[in-house]
């Protein structure tokens, strides 16, 4: 019985110790990695998705502006209408398409009437002038503008995918969800 005690007591005695003793040294190297697990199943392909929209987030639209020709009747005469969309950086790497109003139609310009009657646009940064052009003295037409922004769509310039010059106004406010 007291050899009992006694082994009992030394098993206690050495349990302590070895739980009391801290970690000495420095940590072990990390074993190799294991082996590669089995593939698993192939799992089953999901339904595809409805493609979305044509985006015109970026594309800008002006509101319809009233034409005030310089002079008429005469040879030239021109409007400036303040354009704060028309930047350095718009003019730089964007489409920039102006229309011309003559109730109820509405063309893309430069528009040309019979071989000596031009009306046509010039663009600066914050502004964009309507002008006309006549081989004789003319009472220029009446009418609205309004211009459409088509930012570059890619860093290798403008925005070429479409030739937008060749749509028509209704084309183009169809192509970019714009209202007329």
């Amino acid at each position: 019985m007291k050899t009992m005690k006694l082994s009992m007591l030394l098993f206690f005695a050495l349990g302590t110790v070895l739980i009391s003793c801290d970690k000495e040294g420095p940590e072990g190297p990390m074993g190799p990695q294991g082996p590669q697990g089995e593939q698993g199943p192939q799992g089953e392909d999901g339904e595809d998705g409805e493609d979305g929209e044509d985006g015109n987030a970026n594309v800008l639209s002006s509101d319809w502006f009233d034409i005030s020709w310089s002079s008429s009747p005469a040879t030239f005469g021109y409007h400036d209408e303040p354009a704060p969309d028309v930047t350095d950086q718009i003019l730089e790497d964007s489409v920039v398409l102006v229309y011309f109003e003559t109730s109820p139609f509405v063309y893309p310009l430069p528009l040309t009437w019979t071989a000596t009657i031009t009306v046509n646009y010039a663009l600066q940064a914050g502004q964009i002038r309507i002008y006309f052009r006549a081989d004789t003295d003319f009472w220029p037409p009446a009418g609205r503008a309004r211009y459409v922004i088509i930012p570059s769509s890619s860093e290798s310039g403008k925005a070429e995918s479409l030739n937008y010059s060749k749509m028509s106004y209704q084309e183009v406010m169809d192509h970019f969800g714009l209202d007329y």
